[in-house]
């Protein structure tokens, strides 16, 4: 992401609305989080192949709001929190 001239701004409510979006995506059933995204991808005509969302279970995201915990910030980790790698 380029924050442009003002990054101590941009990147901030980048941060926010990302954060956001994951916690909508993570609360809201399968179904309407599918059919938003097949709304936005119309309204932006595009020409986007939106197949792909039909099998979209989550986010894939385990923190709140996206934050990473520090094991999955470690250096080497393959498997869950607790478990070898």
């Amino acid at each position: 992401m380029h924050a442009g001239p003002h990054p101590r701004s941009t990147v901030p409510k980048f941060v926010e609305g990302v954060g956001k979006a994951i916690s909508w995506a993570r609360e809201s059933p399968r179904a309407t989080a599918i059919a938003r995204y097949e709304a936005i991808s119309a309204k932006r005509q595009r020409n986007e192949d939106a197949e792909a969302v039909k099998h979209w279970k989550n986010t894939g995201i385990a923190g709140k709001g996206g934050r990473l915990s520090d094991w999955s910030c470690s250096s080497g980790s393959t498997g869950s929190p607790g478990t070898a790698s």
